[in-house]
């Protein structure tokens, strides 16, 4: 199938709040071995996405740390391609003085984008970048130094 084809119909494919993944190497302007996949998920007002968040995934990502020694928690997000969102979400900046507040040893916390993949030079890059949080109460001060997140 043609490439630029291809890509349009996995577009037209794509449904509203759905999330998807989509490769193809493109050989000759041919799409060759294609594959293209799509999840979607239940949708929640947003009071219950805020505590189905804390639960599901801050709260349960801190209780799996003993709280003997410090710790980093790093979370990718599908969707957000500029990290300094995450700076500007009060929601999400809630839940991670909320995690930092009941779970003291918790030095930081980071939030990875999702900018998808860039081609360069023949090459693919998945390089990510991530929003940085830092605990102001941790019992554990020096993971952040150790960590060189300062």
């Amino acid at each position: 199938m043609d490439a630029t084809a291809w890509y349009r119909k996995v577009q037209m494919q794509s449904l509203p709040g759905s999330r998807g993944y989509a490769q193809a190497a493109a050989v000759e302007g041919q799409a060759e071995d294609p594959i293209a996949l799509f999840l979607e998920g239940p949708q929640r007002p947003s009071n219950e996405l805020l505590d189905y968040l804390w639960a599901r995934k801050f709260k349960k990502a801190a209780e799996q740390c003993t709280g003997d020694r410090g710790a980093v928690l790093a979370f990718e997000w599908e969707g957000i391609v500029d990290a300094s969102e995450f700076e500007s979400m009060n929601a999400m900046q809630a839940l991670m003085m909320r995690t930092f507040d009941e779970h003291r040893n918790i030095a930081a916390i980071l939030m990875a984008c999702d900018p998808g993949p860039m081609r360069m030079s023949g090459t693919t890059s998945y390089a990510v970048h991530a929003y940085e949080a830092q605990s102001k109460v941790t019992k554990f001060p020096r993971v952040l130094d150790i960590a060189y997140l300062r």
